[in-house]
């Protein structure tokens, strides 16, 4: 309340300025929309651009007013503002049938120096069918201009690709290098399904797990039941993972002790 009271004596002394921070503060607030929206107008109606691109993200998060949002993007582009272009994108990319006009806006953006918008790109285009190769290349793209998460995404597209395998890992442990730990896990969903890359798997499983990642109990459990002798490790893997709150592994325990010699009493343990 003080926070408002005084950007609205600001802008009765005639700070323009003071139109946009009111804009921010109101838009934070629920039910007040309708007052950022003033706010926001009244600011552009001064003079201030780049309000143009704080009212397209309030109405865009509105339901009914994308048309709304779209003009208040493509107004603050006409202005001259880019990162209006990559909001743009994200706009589009959430309305069905606008796919080809989100890709425009990204890849306007990404022209424009913005890295994000290649990764946006990269995640759109993955989504579309027979569209690898150009998901593909806006992950390279992303990764080149320094954007290093898209080093697990483009490990992601490959690893779904029949004789990108080699590709997959490269990325994988290329993001894992950048700190991206959730990629260990995948990687070892990777290497586990290649021939003799068992213990590579293993290893990649162990490191998630030191990392935090509890899913890659429940797949070291996978890996290693599948291995004879190491039932005992399997089994010891599932409960940790059990322990953790992994449902899945309940199943993947109940199965193993099931195979196992006294299994059917030993399951119903837990």
């Amino acid at each position: 309340a003080e926070a408002e009271r005084s950007y609205r004596h600001a802008i009765i002394a005639g700070n323009t300025n003071a139109l946009v921070n009111l804009g921010n503060l109101l838009s934070e607030q629920a039910g007040r929309e309708a007052d950022a929206e003033w706010a926001y107008r009244a600011a552009i109606a001064a003079g201030n651009i780049d309000a143009l691109v704080d009212l397209g993200n309030l109405l865009s998060e509105q339901a009914g007013r994308e048309a709304d949002a779209e003009w208040a993007y493509r107004a603050a582009i006409a202005a001259g503002n880019t990162k209006a272009l990559f909001d743009l994108g994200i706009l589009f990319s959430t309305q069905p049938g606008r796919e080809a006009d989100a890709e425009q806006a990204y890849r306007d953006a990404g022209s424009a120096g913005n890295t994000e918008a290649l990764f946006n790109l990269g995640v759109l285009l993955s989504g579309q069918p027979r569209r690898e190769a150009d998901a593909e290349r806006a992950f390279r793209d992303a990764v080149t201009a320094g954007n290093t998460k898209a080093l697990f995404n483009l490990g992601i597209l490959l690893s779904g690709q029949p004789g990108r395998e080699a590709d997959a890992e490269q990325a994988f442990r290329a993001a894992i290098v950048a700190g991206n730990t959730k990629a260990l896990n995948n990687l070892g969903i990777l290497l586990s399904g290649q021939p003799w890359r068992e213990a590579d798997a293993e290893q990649a499983f162990r490191a998630a797990i030191v990392a935090g990642n509890t899913k890659a109990l429940n797949n070291l459990g996978i890996l290693l039941s599948g291995q004879p002798g190491r039932e005992a490790d399997a089994e010891q893997v599932y409960r940790a993972a059990i322990a953790a709150g992994n449902t899945k592994a309940l199943v993947n325990l109940w199965n193993l002790l099931g195979k196992q010699p006294g299994g059917e009493v030993e399951r119903y343990r837990g």
